[in-house]
């Protein structure tokens, strides 16, 4: 798995998210754990990782499905950074 990927376990349909979308201190609260070393256990869940992305408790999505949000944050900021950037961002 590429280093700016974190594996997501059990998802559906998502398979990573990127690093970047990830809070290191959030991650430390909910995990006592790094972002490096969650990835190096096998990454997290769903719903871990939409906790991190969202600076919430590991709990406070218990119950939910947050594959879809996830998967809909990752769309957007792809398509936010194609923005700023340009087409050059994309290679063909």
């Amino acid at each position: 798995m590429s280093d700016d990927l974190m594996p997501i376990m059990a998802g559906e349909f998502l398979k990573a998210t990127p690093m970047a979308l990830l809070n290191e201190d959030q991650a430390r609260k909910n995990h006592g754990q790094s972002l490096e070393r969650l990835r190096s256990r096998g990454g997290l869940d769903p719903n871990e990782a939409w906790a991190i992305v969202n600076n919430r408790s590991q709990f406070y999505f218990r119950g939910k499905n947050c594959e879809p949000a996830l998967m809909a944050r990752i769309v957007n900021t792809r398509a936010r950074l194609r923005s700023e950037v340009g087409p050059q961002a994309n290679p063909k």
